[in-house]
């Protein structure tokens, strides 16, 4: 993870240096580092296995194959049939994950070049990390920040069928979509203070006890019966939680919300404090709030940005100064990782693409790592 930090401070180096319209620059490093990174991530066992079941099955079906997920399967099997080993997977995912994140968030920021600026430097504690563990969800994550334009453009078929390749990625990005409708919805502000309300009270009563739930999928349903998922979570979080009700609220009475990104902005940040609040209870809807880390990206972002517009800033020392915050920030996340999660500890390439894993260890423990 080490080294995972030395590259991000040359990518924050480069972000805060070079053109707007050379950004792609310093993303295409951090997506190289992901594409060829070997055992790093708690879940990257996990799809090096499937991918040796699904190279062992020989074209029969198989358990992963009825979970829905059938693009991510079908990519597998188009790898192994060019000759291809799980690491070009990886490094196709890795790809997929930074282009769609990037177009989706250079659509929203508008060309406005400090804007994107900030949004990609809080790309990586909030999302660059997730990355390199919740492979196939932030996939249809980032597909799903491409598709918000389609929200904007009022193109409905043209988002149901982007968002239908991103549940084909991961399941659960099916919730996505109803949003097509919710974030458009100006709330009223009555509305807003009723929502809130409600969201603060289930800081302390825990209604999802005495809800039943369907699960349609049985391979995600220990999430919601396993105790190490259902356990309530300490006071630390429920600060947090607190925190982004508090921003959410304050947000959604400040923003125009005549103006329509700020308005689905808004809406997602509303969403995104009682799936937080949920997590309090049941952990897996964490997972869910992925969906809706980008709206609080962009948020943060923009009000950064007004405070530099407001009190006249200088833009040069408003970019050192974001970038070594960012970098601290990002050095506390990567730091907290590698401390709960071995295979965070270490950073191994692997550029094999087309053959059996050669490892290069670049920091770390790799055995370690591989220990699942």
């Amino acid at each position: 993870m080490h080294f995972i930090l030395v590259i991000s401070v040359f990518y924050c180096f480069l972000l805060a240096v070079i053109k707007p319209k050379l950004y792609y620059i310093p993303w295409a490093i951090i997506t190289f580092v992901a594409a060829f990174r070997f055992f790093v991530g708690p879940d990257f066992y996990n799809y090096y296995y499937i991918f040796d079941i699904l190279n062992a099955a020989n074209g029969k079906p198989i358990y992963i194959e009825q979970n829905g997920e059938l693009l991510y399967v079908y990519l597998a099997k188009f790898i192994m049939a060019i000759g291809g080993q799980a690491q070009l997977q990886f490094a196709i995912s890795a790809v997929l994950t930074s282009y769609f994140f990037y177009q989706g968030f250079k659509y929203l920021c508008r060309n406005n070049g400090l804007l994107f600026f900030t949004v990609s430097l809080l790309y990586l504690p909030f999302l660059y990390v997730a990355s390199l563990n919740i492979v196939r969800q932030l996939i249809a994550t980032a597909i799903f920040v491409f598709a918000i334009r389609y929200i904007i453009e009022n193109r409905l078929y043209s988002y149901f069928f982007v968002i239908f390749i991103a549940s084909l990625f991961h399941m659960s990005a099916v919730i996505l979509f109803p949003l097509y409708w919710l974030l458009k919805w100006n709330v009223p502000k009555n509305v807003v203070f009723a929502i809130f309300l409600g969201i603060f009270v289930l800081i302390f009563f825990n209604p999802l006890s005495y809800i039943s739930f369907l699960v349609a999928n049985p391979a995600y349903a220990y999430y919601l019966t396993d105790p190490d998922y259902a356990a309530d979570l300490g006071g630390l979080d429920r600060i947090f939680a607190l925190c982004i009700i508090f921003f959410s609220f304050l947000c959604n009475l400040k923003l125009d919300k005549n103006n329509l990104i700020n308005r689905i902005m808004a809406n997602s940040l509303i969403i995104f404090s009682f799936i937080t609040v949920c997590a309090l209870h049941v952990y897996i809807f964490n997972r869910i709030g992925t969906y809706f880390k980008p709206a609080l990206i962009m948020i943060l972002s923009l009000a950064i940005i007004t405070a530099v517009e407001k009190f006249k800033f200088d833009r040069t020392l408003i970019k050192m100064t974001a970038t070594i915050v960012f970098m601290l920030l990002f050095t506390l996340v990567s730091v907290k990782k590698a401390m709960d999660y071995p295979s965070y500890a270490q950073f191994t390439f692997n550029f094999a693409l087309f053959s059996d894993p050669v490892p290069l260890v670049v920091y770390g423990d790799l055995a370690a790592a591989q220990v699942n």
